[in-house]
């Protein structure tokens, strides 16, 4: 008897996320919430079927495994590709708004002076990107459940971070004042999302990593930018290239970077000015 009325509650509930379902819908305040409200109720719902499939009064049934096994597994799809796509459009928007942020890179290359570790000054480019994104927390917290909510702020970071990565710390010249300034940012996307998660750093790994090679005084710079050098030119020699190759991931643990690549470090590193 419950399983048509189950399979008729998802699709009603397929029926409502469909309006919001376009991009544009989709990224907005209101698509965030429709979408958070049904999400929560199909996860509700899946919930509550697994607790009936563990109950003991099953347990006498020959079938009890197969039990909504069909309707939980359709509400659990359900949940979690709504949340993938939400997270995927989210993310687009959030490449969209920083675009002018990653294609005026020529202002890290800029002479001045360096900003202060303390300095709150983010670049003005930022601001709209950096706006969207607290946002777009804010209305993912207030309607999605927990678990749901921490997978989608993980995609979309994931995604920020990543393209801040191949895009901006990879690519642009850097003078000082520049990786004094692209560190400020970094620190001020962490800073919008440490109310979700105690430890933020660790979703920036890669940008803050490479903040710190940017920002190595210059002799320590070119220090490594030789060991890295001479470690590519013993890529031949597989005992010395070992070697060198600890030496190198000794000396970068030794100043927090894990994991950006030795071929990214030597790029990041070039990038200096």
């Amino acid at each position: 008897v419950m399983c048509p009325v189950i399979k008729n509650y998802l699709d009603r509930l397929e029926r409502r996320v469909e309006p919001v379902r376009p991009y544009k819908e989709l990224v907005s305040v209101h698509g965030i919430q429709r979408i958070g409200q049904c999400v929560c109720a199909a996860h509700y719902l899946e919930h509550m079927l697994c607790e009936i499939q563990d109950e003991s009064v099953f347990l006498y049934l020959d079938q009890d495994e197969a039990i909504f096994h069909a309707e939980v597994a359709s509400l659990h799809t359900f949940s979690s590709d709504s949340v993938k796509r939400l997270s995927q459009a989210l993310g687009q928007k959030l490449t969209e708004e920083s675009a002018s942020y990653r294609a005026n890179t020529s202002n890290f290359a800029a002479s001045g002076t360096p900003a202060p570790s303390s300095s709150t000054d983010i670049s003005l480019s930022l601001f709209k990107p950096l706006d969207r994104y607290c946002t777009m927390l804010q209305a993912l917290k207030s309607s999605l459940d927990r678990a749901h909510f921490v997978k989608a702020w993980r995609n979309i970071t994931a995604m920020l971070n990543k393209l801040l990565f191949t895009e901006v710390a990879m690519e642009a010249q850097f003078t000082r004042a520049g990786a004094m300034q692209f560190k400020t940012d970094c620190e001020a996307l962490c800073s919008v999302l440490r109310p979700y998660t105690p430890r933020p750093e660790n979703m920036f790994k890669d940008v803050l990593e490479a903040c710190v090679l940017l920002t190595l005084d210059q002799k320590t710079a070119d220090s490594l930018a030789i060991m890295l050098d001479n470690s590519t030119d013993n890529a031949n020699i597989s005992e010395e290239h070992h070697r060198k190759s600890v030496e190198i991931a000794l000396v970068f643990q030794k100043f927090g970077v894990l994991r950006v690549s030795h071929e990214h470090a030597a790029r990041i590193l070039g990038q200096r000015r």
